[in-house]
């Protein structure tokens, strides 16, 4: 018999964004393994469909048309899409250019979100039976605590296959527990939690200031950068955060609220925080296979005079008083803010992974170390900061590529490091003391820009390099006075 239960509010969401934007990749999640070892395709390809069977979010589609409130239905069996494509006579350099460009194209095939199950494997065969295996499946079946239970569990079934042994089954939570719990559950103090957290805020923090790409370099896909910091940067944010009884993601988020700060002019800002939504749901919710994540607004108010350690304290303690709150559907929570309808509360978002999903599997040893992995997303968010931890932090933005420039997100990346290394070489000083440009690029700044001998080379007046300055940033602070600001237009 098929199982039919509601939606919940971020499945609805990432529906809603599939239908709104088709062929955009948005929601559309993508991971690479990469298994240099022989595998047996026709095993492995049985084991894929033991794993759907296992798990009714692997087997269930939405049913939206025509109807007032979007279901779920788990389909008792269903049909896995499984690909192989023989790529064995290939050059080594040939497989990597031709896969990055399968990759962008299937990206951009849409899942029909009607028929289970929601997900596709392409198995691309390689010399001596080594393999890539790519897993497309759509975000609104499986959030990132899902991805390396399943992929141990699919392993687990494909060497009982190969070795012929028995496997115990497990029966793991349903996600249908959590959809229904969602669907019921009522708390009477958000909707006050919410309003007072977001009084006075009626308009998203500005992204305006943040270079925009030249027309040749404009594209509208989403577009990512990354920067891994050292380890002994890495360990010393570990030992500040220990020292002050916050977290690494508290200072993150610190850092990233000050950048925002400085691209906006604007010391009340706000962004998005995706949480993981496992405490305090339905029984054995830590271990449930599904998507339970949910995104909510955060608010930072950056008071330079103030010293770092109590304003880091302000940030941790909003972090942890958003638990009881943190299942608030963000529609519900745009509805009690005082931003106009149909205007986002927020443009950037932050998210913080306790490790990449290639640490935790090959963690374990063994054949794990044989393979590798790697995970691909893509957020309908203008602007997107995903932060690993682990030995040496991994901070990767996701932007659209029509609304900034590559150089602008590599800049950023650079202050955001910046700011971290600030923190840490400075932790009792003022807010507003701050570095936003670590030591090595300050003495590189003052050795290109130093005063010379030689004659300025002057080609506008002032007024005339002042008018750009205003056409390219009217609404950034130009002058502060007390409690005063003019904007470059204004000043003009």
């Amino acid at each position: 018999m098929d199982n039919e239960y509601p939606l919940t509010p971020i499945q609805l969401g990432m529906l809603f964004n599939s239908v709104r934007f088709p062929h955009s990749g948005v929601e559309i999640e993508q991971i690479i393994m990469h298994l240099d070892e022989p595998v047996e395709l026709e095993k492995f390809k049985l084991a894929w469909f033991q794993l759907t069977q296992n798990h009714d979010v692997l087997r269930s589609c939405f049913e939206w048309a025509d109807i007032n409130s979007p279901t779920q239905t788990v389909k008792s069996q269903v049909d896995v899409e499984y690909n192989i494509h023989d790529w064995a006579e290939r050059l080594p350099e040939s497989i990597n250019n031709e896969f990055e460009l399968f990759l962008k194209k299937d990206r951009l095939i849409d899942i029909d979100l009607s028929v289970a199950p929601l997900f596709r494997v392409n198995v691309f065969k390689k010399k001596n039976d080594e393999i890539i295996c790519l897993w497309t499946f759509h975000h609104a079946i499986l959030d990132g605590r899902s991805f390396a239970p399943l992929l141990n569990e699919l392993f687990e079934i494909y060497h009982s296959l190969v070795n012929d042994i028995n496997l115990v089954s497990t029966n793991p939570t349903p996600f249908k527990h959590f959809a229904q719990w969602m669907d019921q559950s009522k708390n009477n103090d958000a909707e006050k939690y919410w309003r007072e957290l977001l009084s006075g805020i009626n308009s998203p923090t500005s992204l305006s200031n943040i270079l925009a790409p030249d027309e040749k370099q404009s594209t509208s896909a989403v577009l990512s950068e990354e920067l891994k910091l050292s380890s002994a940067l890495t360990n010393d944010l570990t030992q500040l955060a220990d020292a002050n009884n916050i977290s690494t993601n508290v200072l993150i988020q610190a850092a990233w609220a000050l950048l925002l700060h400085r691209y906006s002019g604007e010391d009340d800002i706000v962004y998005g925080n995706t949480r993981a939504c496992r405490h305090a749901s339905v029984p054995g919710s830590q271990d449930i296979i599904g998507v339970l994540i949910n995104t909510v607004p955060v608010r930072v108010k950056v008071d330079l005079n103030k010293k770092l350690m109590p304003w880091l304290a302000e940030i941790r303690e909003q972090h942890l008083s958003v638990r009881e709150f943190e299942h608030t559907p963000l529609t519900r929570i745009q509805k009690w803010s005082e931003l106009p309808a149909q205007t986002p509360l927020f443009e950037s978002l932050v998210v913080y992974e306790g490790y990449t999903l290639n640490d935790r599997l090959r963690k374990q040893g063994g054949d794990w170390l044989n393979r590798e992995f790697q995970y691909r997303g893509q957020t309908s968010f203008p602007l997107a900061l995903i932060v690993y931890a682990g030995s040496e932090l991994l901070l990767r933005l996701e932007y659209n590529g029509q609304r900034f420039s590559g150089a602008a997100i590599k800049n950023i990346l650079l202050q955001l490091r910046a700011i971290l290394l600030s923190m840490v070489e400075q932790p009792d000083c003022k807010v507003g003391e701050i570095s936003y440009v670590d030591s090595n690029e300050k003495t590189h700044l003052l050795e290109r820009y130093a005063l010379t001998n030689n004659e300025p080379n002057i080609t506008q007046c002032i007024h005339q390099r002042f008018e750009k300055i205003v056409a390219q940033y009217p609404d950034s602070t130009a002058l502060i006075f007390e409690d005063q600001k003019m904007t470059y237009l204004e000043l003009n």
